[in-house]
Parts: C-alpha cells; sequence; structure tokens
C-alpha cells in the first residue's frame, strides 16, 4: 500500500467537480433535461448553464427539447433496427462495459480510512479548489475606441453602472447584452492575456489600458475574486479512494502530468483511465515543440488555446473550402489535406473531428506522411472511438482517449501540458 501512495503522489487532482449538480430544468415525457445533459450537450462538463444570459438559456433549452421529443419519436420507428443504430449502440456498450469493469477492478483494492487520511494529510498541497475570477468586458475592434471607453469610465461617479452600460451599448462580444458579464471563471478558462490581466486587478476597478487578444481590444471590470483553498477531506475522501484504486501506477511522471492537466481542464477523474500513449509520444512532442515544430488542430478553438506561435488551422480557409466542395469531401477531411505539408514530420492536435483524424490515418497509411505527435481526442458517439482506434493501430507516437469522451479542453491541456515540459527543460 505505501508503494501505492508514493506512486500516486502526482495523481491527486483538482477536485471541485468531485461534488456534481444535478439541477433538473425540464422534464420531457417522463424523461429529464438536467445540468449534467445539458453539460454532455454542449461538450463541456465545466460549463455554468446559469452563467447563459437568459434568452440563450431559453435557446438552449427549446434545442435540447426538440431533440428530446425527436429521439423518443424515433425510439417508437423502425430506426432501432438499422445497422448503423445498431453498430453505434454497440460501441457505446462496449465503452460502457470497459468503465464498468474498471470500476469494478478498483473495488476489489483494500484500502481503510486510516490510510486515505493519512494520504490527505501528507498531501494536502494537491487538494486545491481552482483559484476564481468574477469579471466583465467590453470587446472593441481597435486600440483607440478601447481608450476612449476608459476615459469616459474614469469619469464615472457610479462604475459598474456606467461599466454595464457601454457593454450592453459598445461591445461586439456575445456577453455585451448582458452587461459584459463573463460570470465566474478560472485563469485557465480565458486565453493568457486576458486572465493575466484580470488577475491583476483590485475588486471593482477596470485595467487602464486595452488588453489586446485574438478577439480585439477588452477592457476589463472585476467584480469579485475567489483565492484557491484547500478543499475539505470529507468532501475528497470518496474520490482519493477511487484514484488509488485504479490500476494508474504504471504511468511514468510525465504522462501522470499531462493526466493531471486532463483533470485540471475537465474536472472529471475518469480520464486517467482513459488516457493512452503509445511509442513515447511525450518525449516525441517535447523534441518537436524544442525544433520549433508546427502544430495543426483541426477547429479555432483548439488553436485559440494553445499556447505556442506555429499553431495552424485552415478550418475556414478559401482553399480548404475550395477542395472540398471540388473533392465532395468535408472542410476537416480537407484542411487536413491542405495541411499535410505541415503535418509532416510536424505536429496534429484534433479535439473535435473523427472526420479530421480519419484523414490524418489516411495520410500516414497511404501518402506516407509522418508526424512527431498526434494528438487524437475527438467526442462524440458518431466515429469518435472508431477514429481514436485507428490512430492507435499506427506505429507512431500518439495520444488519445478510449471511447467517446474528448473535446477541446482535452486537446488542449494535453498539448500544454508538452509545450510547458518543453519550455522547462529549454531553461
Amino acid at each position: 500500500m505505501k508503494k501505492i501512495f508514493s506512486m500516486m503522489v502526482s495523481l491527486i487532482f483538482v477536485i471541485s467537480a468531485f461534488a456534481i449538480d444535478t439541477k433538473v430544468y425540464v422534464i420531457v415525457n417522463k424523461d429529464k433535461i438536467t445540468s449534467q445533459s445539458i453539460a454532455v450537450a454542449l461538450k463541456n462538463p465545466q460549463i455554468r448553464f446559469e452563467s447563459f444570459p437568459k434568452d440563450k438559456q431559453k435557446e438552449i433549452l427549446d434545442r435540447l427539447v426538440e431533440q428530446k421529443l425527436l429521439s423518443q419519436n424515433a425510439l417508437k420507428t423502425d430506426v432501432v433496427k438499422d445497422p448503423i443504430y445498431l453498430n453505434t449502440l454497440k460501441n457505446l456498450k462496449q465503452d460502457l462495459a470497459l468503465q464498468v469493469w474498471v470500476q469494478k477492478q478498483s473495488q476489489k483494492i483494500n484500502i481503510t480510512n486510516k490510510e486515505l487520511k493519512e494520504f490527505y494529510n501528507k498531501n494536502k498541497q494537491f487538494f486545491k479548489s481552482k483559484a476564481q475570477l468574477k469579471a466583465r468586458h467590453i470587446l472593441v475592434k481597435d486600440k483607440k475606441t478601447a481608450k476612449e471607453l476608459i476615459d469616459i469610465l474614469n469619469k464615472s461617479t457610479d462604475l459598474k453602472t456606467k461599466f454595464i452600460q457601454l457593454a450592453k451599448t459598445k461591445s461586439i462580444g456575445p456577453s455585451g447584452v448582458n452587461g459584459g458579464d463573463l460570470g465566474w471563471f478560472t485563469l485557465e478558462a480565458m486565453v493568457p492575456e486576458f486572465s493575466n490581466a484580470a488577475n491583476k486587478l483590485k475588486i471593482n476597478t477596470i485595467t487602464q489600458s486595452p488588453i489586446k487578444t485574438q478577439f480585439g481590444y477588452h477592457v476589463i471590470y472585476l467584480e469579485g475574486k475567489n483565492n484557491s483553498e484547500t478543499i475539505p477531506y470529507e468532501i475528497v475522501k470518496n474520490k482519493i479512494k477511487e484514484v488509488l484504486g485504479d490500476k494508474i501506477n504504471n504511468f511514468n511522471e510525465r504522462e501522470m502530468g499531462i493526466i493531471e492537466r486532463v483533470v485540471h481542464a475537465t474536472a472529471d477523474p475518469e480520464y486517467a483511465k482513459l488516457l493512452a500513449f503509445k511509442n513515447n509520444p511525450i518525449d516525441n512532442g517535447i523534441k518537436a515543440i524544442k525544433d520549433k515544430k508546427p502544430i495543426v488542430v483541426d477547429v479555432n478553438m483548439v488553436k485559440a488555446g494553445v499556447r505556442y506561435n506555429k499553431v495552424y488551422c485552415f478550418i475556414d480557409s478559401k482553399e480548404v473550402f475550395d477542395i472540398a466542395k471540388r473533392e465532395g469531401i468535408t472542410r476537416a477531411v480537407a484542411s487536413m489535406r491542405l495541411a499535410k505539408d505541415l503535418i509532416d514530420d510536424g505536429v496534429v492536435v484534433i479535439g473535435n473531428s473523427p472526420t479530421a483524424l480519419f484523414e490524418v490515418v489516411r495520410l500516414v497509411k497511404e501518402e506516407d506522411i509522418k508526424p512527431k505527435l498526434v494528438v487524437g481526442v475527438p467526442v462524440g458517439f458518431v466515429q469518435a472511438s472508431e477514429s481514436k482506434e485507428a490512430l492507435r493501430e499506427l506505429n507512431i507516437p500518439s495520444i488519445s482517449t478510449v471511447g467517446a469522451k474528448g473535446g477541446t479542453p482535452v486537446a488542449v491541456a494535453i498539448i500544454n501540458g508538452i509545450i510547458a515540459y518543453a519550455k522547462d527543460e529549454r531553461a
């Protein structure tokens, strides 16, 4: 048991999501739409539905109700006999069987309460909630406009009221209609330029110079700040037992670091069981970053989160539209074909599109493209599992997830972890 404890120190993750709220919003013919089902639909387990504007909440709920009604009607038809339906259901059952099997295996390991408490007391530094900020912002296209807004705000006798008014009338961001309200967020949830500036502010103050990001120029108003705190033992006890009971101690230290980042980003400890590392991917990725190799991604959301200056996404380029139209393929596939020279001897990060990952697999098999690393973690029930399995069958360095789980937060956490390793070694 002591050996397990010593090997698991690096595996303790943020525990803020261990107690999961399951608020019910709508009941559709006895089927419930909950906070968890909304998070799944939005492909973001950290989503705070209450932080959305009321009109956006209504739009999302209306869409989910419509989907629920359609699915209920579909199940009454012959679709349940369709080969596509049956194959997808088979894959879902396989994923579920794996999860249940892993859970049962972990339950066979007996860990006493004394050992759990001892581990908690020795490693309290790992049981920390993430620091959070509550802020508003005004987003504009140019620096001059942002400076003018700052001047107006500095002359105001009621800063918050004036900020909300200007956000509603001047901001080009989606939060403008809600007075620029971003709700509570962790530093990692925003681009670094924004987070760093917001974190330096005192409560009820604004940035005195425009903050430039890839989205434009921001004026930020800080409403609140919650510092990182140690989470009580009783809250994390069961999760410590779950993690210690899993057979995760075959991972090396660097792999454990990547796992920790993914669990931090998703607030989902299950990723400790789902991540697959093949052919020494981390060391290969570190070398690629040190050699300043390009990173090709499938969607702009991934690009926005990667902290590296040579990231390429072609999904919205004219060339991709032309290739997709000419060859009758999806833009995701076309973007990988357009980027194949960058992929060869470079790094690929797929966080959204299974078809993009299938195309990377094809390029490796049929066109002898040799990427230094492929991070393949598309999410969803249609082709996501199959595309990642196809990746793992290749003899190339790769990091993937088993099953349907994945997505942009996972992809970004993985590649940023490798970038951080490379920077540490370079220092």
